[in-house]
């Protein structure tokens, strides 16, 4: 999933005066060291976040490159129930195009129907169908948190595993979502913890404890991945631990679940940065004091 930027050229169409908070987003899921804004003698990759089109009148995005399904970045906090289902409905009728809510399954995921969702496995109706972002009725179910048509879409044998056109896993979108229930069913279904995201612009081998770590007071997603196995400490492809990720985002509770239940904080990225170092270009000073103590001690030790 890669929780860089689920945005495609069409995903954010018609988003009205957002542009603050989508940029906000943007900078919390890319770890980039111009986004982060540190300092490192490592060159910046060229590759990027490419915004092509910006209304100036209405404010609105409306290009973006493609990072696989919009439903993994639409399962950040900074999305409103209302402004998910007004964004929805102009998938649906086509307004933004190509679509990513192309089927009727889809459809009535998204618009929590789950009377409708029923009708239409009982007909028979492909559970799996992805289109070509690679989103599925239970990718958008897990966006959407509407809890009791995925664990529908579940016990009718919709694919645990199946992944976005980038490799974003259902796991991994549950974990941007923070939904220890979801987290959970996944896990008890077979799903990997220890699975890495083979692609998106940035994204590359991201698991889902990079993504849980980045949503504030997430402790109960991430004590799940744990037990199923996750790596704590791995490294993405600019060498960021899920514990850099949580110090950038300045969640202070992820970092103590982290440190406490085994990640080395001594630990550094492509550009020579700890997350220590990541804290202090946020001016984090809660992390920074906490951080410090513990690389003291493990200096000591």
């Amino acid at each position: 999933m890669g929780l860089t930027c689920k945005i495609s050229n069409w995903c954010i169409n018609g988003m009205q005066k957002s542009i603050p908070i989508l940029l906000l987003a943007l900078l919390i899921i890319f770890p980039d060291n111009r986004a982060y804004g540190e300092q490192s003698n490592v060159k910046a990759p060229t590759t990027s976040i490419k915004i092509a089109q910006v209304s100036t009148t209405s404010k609105t995005i409306t290009r973006i490159t493609p990072n696989g399904c919009v439903a993994s970045f639409w399962a950040l906090p900074a999305f409103s129930e209302k402004g998910l289902a007004r964004n929805a409905e102009k998938h649906i009728s086509g307004k933004i195009k190509p679509s990513q809510i192309n089927t009727n399954l889809m459809s009535a995921v998204v618009r929590n129907q789950g009377g409708v969702v029923k009708k239409l496995l009982a007909a028979g109706v492909d559970i799996n169908e992805a289109n070509e972002a690679g989103c599925t009725a239970l990718l958008w179910a897990i966006s959407f948190g509407n809890v009791y048509i995925f664990e529908l879409l579940v016990a009718n044998q919709a694919d645990v595993h199946q992944e976005d056109a980038v490799g974003t896993s259902p796991l991994m979108v549950a974990a941007v979502k923070g939904s220890g229930v979801m987290a959970q069913k996944l896990i008890d279904a077979g799903a990997n913890a220890k699975l890495r995201q083979w692609g998106g612009i940035n994204e590359r081998d991201r698991t889902a404890l990079h993504y849980a770590s980045y949503r504030r007071r997430n402790t109960e997603v991430l004590a799940l991945l744990v037990k199923a196995g996750a790596d704590i400490d791995a490294k993405e492809e600019r060498g960021y631990t899920p514990l850099m990720a949580a110090a950038r985002a300045g969640n202070i509770e992820n970092v103590r679940f982290l440190v406490e239940n085994g990640a080395d904080a001594l630990l550094a990225n492509n550009a020579g940065l700890t997350a220590w170092h990541i804290a202090k270009t946020r001016n984090k000073k809660d992390i920074l004091k906490y951080l410090s103590s513990v690389s003291e001690e493990k200096i000591i030790q």
